[in-house]
């Protein structure tokens, strides 16, 4: 296993890297072009998961955009949701469906990690030689 490490590790972190990087600017991108609106949670689903012996919480919004009313599930979760509830998200413009509630922390940090993960594999790269 160690063999397999050194030989691939820093192959392994630079295609992780770029993994972590891709989906950062993807979600940047997102939270630039999609469109603000305000939602009101109608559904709080709390559900225990007995093989992690843990509790799944759901909450399901409903906007309106040009008129007519979606439903969507959030991406994210707090303890601070509950039925009637008013939170801040973004549409997709061209497909209302599509949401996203998180601010600029995750798209942030997953490019600081792919980015020293790809900085990391490269130097353990030019290390081995």
């Amino acid at each position: 296993m160690n063999r397999f490490l050194n030989r691939y590790g820093p192959l392994i972190a630079v295609i992780g890297g770029i993994m972590f990087l891709t989906f950062g600017v993807i979600r940047s991108v997102n939270l630039i072009t999609y469109k603000p609106t305000e939602a009101v949670v109608i559904q709080f689903v709390e559900e225990y998961d007995t093989i992690d012996d843990t509790y799944k919480q759901t909450a399901t919004v409903e906007y309106e955009v040009d008129n007519m009313k979606y439903e969507a599930v959030l991406d994210d979760y707090t303890e601070n949701y509950y039925v009637g509830k008013t939170v801040k998200i973004k549409y997709n413009p061209k497909d209302p469906n599509k949401i996203i509630t998180s601010s600029f922390k995750l798209p942030i940090l997953l490019v600081a990690f792919g980015s020293v993960c790809i900085i990391g594999g490269v130097f353990g790269q030019a290390r081995r030689r």
